[in-house]
């Protein structure tokens, strides 16, 4: 019991928040919320509100589920035996970002300042509270960057995914702060897209300057 709570304590507790806040609020809603935004945060997409606030509670749950499945079927050595506990806060990271969809919707179904904010301030959470967890995980198929060189190395895997979740919470923390000043799409995409680029240049640059050579040995 003790494991399961570990596990997905976190996460199952954002889904009931999530679904309590639905019954509370879902209900002042207009019949149809953007779901879609281009890269200025603009709303090009809509879809029936009472719909849509289930999708998130729903992905959580799914997410959590299927990952789990899919670790429990793997090979042993790719199912994270030492590192199961760290699931709990990989799905803590994933549930606060749809959380802040989630509730920036019932806030502010127009897509606008108030939503923009929530989407800014959780995308920045779940970068620190990913970027955090990462560098410690176990090689696995299902979550990190599983490139050639890192699934063939667990030195390779282990180094890239310390760089990668460094760079994770301070692109988090800078966009923690912009957040305040100037919530926007670009900067939360920019957060999440460099420290992955450079965790995969950095993979190919550990294999070829540190472990090509041995291979050649």
């Amino acid at each position: 019991m003790k494991l399961f709570l570990k596990e997905f304590g976190p996460g199952l507790l954002l889904v009931v928040i999530m679904a309590v806040g639905n019954l509370v609020l879902g209900g002042n809603l207009p019949a149809e919320v953007p779901v879609h935004f281009n890269i200025q945060g603009e709303a090009d997409r809509y879809e029936a509100a009472q719909t849509f606030i289930w999708i998130m509670p729903a992905a959580l749950l799914g997410a959590m589920g299927l990952i789990s499945v899919l670790l429990r079927v793997s090979p042993r050595q790719w199912s994270m035996p030492n590192s199961r506990p760290l699931l709990g806060q990989i799905y803590l990271a994933v549930g606060v970002l749809l959380a802040g969809i989630h509730f920036g919707t019932l806030f502010d179904p127009t897509g606008g300042e108030t939503f923009r904010f929530a989407l800014a301030l959780s995308g920045a959470l779940f970068l620190i509270l990913f970027g955090n967890v990462i560098g410690k995980s176990e090689k696995n198929f299902f979550i990190g960057l599983r490139l050639p060189w890192t699934i063939a190395s667990d030195n390779n895997w282990s180094a890239t995914h310390r760089l990668t979740g460094m760079l994770m919470v301070i692109a988090g923390l800078i966009m923690g702060i912009a957040a305040f000043i100037h919530p926007a799409m670009e900067v939360f995409a920019a957060g999440l897209v460099v420290p992955i680029l450079i965790g995969c240049i950095y993979s190919f640059v550990y294999y070829w300057t540190r472990e090509r050579s041995q291979e050649a040995e």
